[in-house]
């Protein structure tokens, strides 16, 4: 039985549109530990982790959004990570999906249209983990 420790990562930085920090949350209320469990594995949620504050993080290409944020982010689920594994578990970061639809800029016309998976009526992708060697 594989020891499978969730860390949320409520990240809100790097993007301009707000939302992503409601990742974590959707997966424990769908469900995530317990199909987890279901499968046989141990779980332990661990909660979200929170940025490590930082000084100013430069950065001359304009187009970056929110770097020191970022690298703080970066930094804490780095140690998180490192953590879960010196406890001798497998870590699953629990972040944002942000549909390809939503994420559209306004001024970016809309892409081929997709058929969504009729296997399931929720339409979300189905995770399954695999310790098989």
């Amino acid at each position: 039985m594989t020891r499978i420790i969730l860390i949320g990562a409520p990240v809100d930085s790097g993007q301009r549109r707000p939302g992503c920090l409601m990742g974590p949350p959707a997966y424990r209320v769908a469900g995530l530990a317990r199909a987890i469990a279901l499968e046989g594995h141990e779980v332990e949620d661990r909660g979200d982790v929170t940025a490590t504050p930082l000084a100013a993080v430069p950065c001359a290409n304009p187009a970056v959004d929110q770097m020191t944020e970022t690298v703080g982010w970066t930094m804490a689920l780095k140690v998180a990570v490192e953590d879960a594994l010196k406890d001798g578990g497998l870590p699953v970061i629990m972040g944002a999906i942000i549909p390809w639809r939503l994420a559209r800029s306004p001024e970016r016309p809309p892409g081929p249209q997709r058929r969504r998976d009729r296997s399931s009526s929720s339409g979300w992708m189905h995770i399954r983990i695999s310790t098989r060697r």
